[in-house]
């Protein structure tokens, strides 16, 4: 992941001082240990963490879930932890889906959206870089003058692109 101007220490605190902001995440659990279905990713640590009750409540009755990286997280009953990595299998994996458009104006998102926040850009990098596949060249216009450059580009976000785009990333409100 590639991303321009931008402070890893910022995004963090950020990410976990705004997690009220982010309702358009989708959590579920697919069987086995290591996949998703097509159209989901296996949640991060980080999404884990910014996301934890949320995250949690889809782990259901399984004692806990497979995470990005060989990690795990455990289900309610357990404290909802967050492990890095975890050698146990695990009988689940838990997966996230984030629906990301693209729009044709810069700034302009269809009612019900939103513009998606640089935060988002980079803690759901691949599922945004994968939203501009079919139009791999694009640069596209996000929350707070931000940007996120298409596939063609390698996905790069920056917190800070004052030229007029063409296109913006949205999410759901």
């Amino acid at each position: 992941m590639y991303i321009r101007n931008y402070s890893k220490y910022l995004c963090v605190f950020s990410i976990f001082a705004s997690v009220a902001a982010y309702g358009q995440v989708t959590f579920s659990t697919n069987s086995g240990d290591g996949s998703c279905p097509a159209l989901t990713t296996i949640v991060s640590s980080d999404v884990a963490y910014t996301y934890k009750s949320e995250a949690c409540k889809a782990i259901g009755t399984a004692s806990s879930a497979r995470i990005e990286n060989g990690g795990s997280m455990s289900n309610a009953a357990s404290g909802c932890k967050v492990r890095l990595k975890d050698s146990a299998p695990q009988s689940v994996t838990l997966c996230d889906k984030v629906a990301f458009t693209v729009t044709t104006s810069d700034n302009y998102c269809p009612a019900g959206m939103r513009l998606a926040t640089v935060h988002e850009a980079v803690l759901f990098h691949s599922q945004a870089c994968d939203a501009l596949s079919g139009n791999k060249w694009y640069i596209v216009r996000l929350a707070g003058n931000g940007s996120m450059s298409g596939p063609g580009y390698q996905c790069v976000v920056s917190d800070n692109e004052p030229s007029k785009l063409g296109n913006s990333l949205c999410v759901n409100k």
